[in-house]
């Protein structure tokens, strides 16, 4: 094992070794080309996007993009809590500002008090959709439900969080301006059956 005092220095010779044998970087004939810019983010003119963009928002970190999916009277109903068979809901202001918190905190800016979250990862997979007229006991045509698996993985310091259940969105349509946009009105956390 290399002692703390000897891995500074072998770092240090690592790094400068790198600038002699690339050349200087400083020289503009050995730059690398400049990363392209972002993607755009496309409009959530489908049920489908809202799913691929709400993936992207966790995979880029961007807590403005993921809050642009939620309805302004968005609901999460987590899972049952199995001692007190109770349903937290929230309402998207705490959601949203949980996820700047946790997306904060993935880019090694955390609240204060708060560790920094090293990876973050979330995947929806093999979901059934099917569309619905009413959504929260009001008629909403157009609306979409998607029933699906999910997985998320939250590693802070040594410790990984795994979550892998059951999901179901409630997308409705809701007119912007000249656009139709899909948002996402509920989404209900559930346990997998066995």
């Amino acid at each position: 094992m290399i002692s703390n005092k000897l891995k500074i220095p072998i770092a240090s010779m690592l790094v400068l070794s790198m600038f002699y044998s690339f050349g200087c970087i400083l020289n503009p004939k050995e730059d690398p080309e400049p990363p392209p810019p972002p993607k755009p983010w496309p409009k959530a003119t489908t049920e489908i996007i809202v799913i691929d963009n709400l993936l992207r928002s966790y995979a880029d970190k961007n807590y403005v993009e993921y809050g642009k999916l939620l309805h302004e009277q968005y609901e999460w109903h987590m899972q049952e809590d199995p001692e007190t068979h109770e349903i937290e809901i929230w309402d998207r202001t705490m959601d949203v500002g949980a996820v700047t918190n946790m997306f904060n905190a993935a880019k090694g800016r955390p609240p204060e008090g708060k560790p920094a979250i090293e990876r973050i990862s979330l995947d929806i997979y093999g979901g059934q959709w099917e569309g619905v007229d009413s959504v929260a006991g009001e008629y909403w045509p157009g609306s979409w439900s998607y029933d699906a698996q999910y997985s998320i993985e939250v590693v802070i310091g040594e410790t990984t969080y795994l979550g892998n259940d059951k999901v179901l969105f409630l997308i409705v349509p809701v007119v912007t301006g000249s656009d139709t946009l899909f948002q996402i009105r509920m989404t209900y956390d559930y346990e997998q059956q066995h």
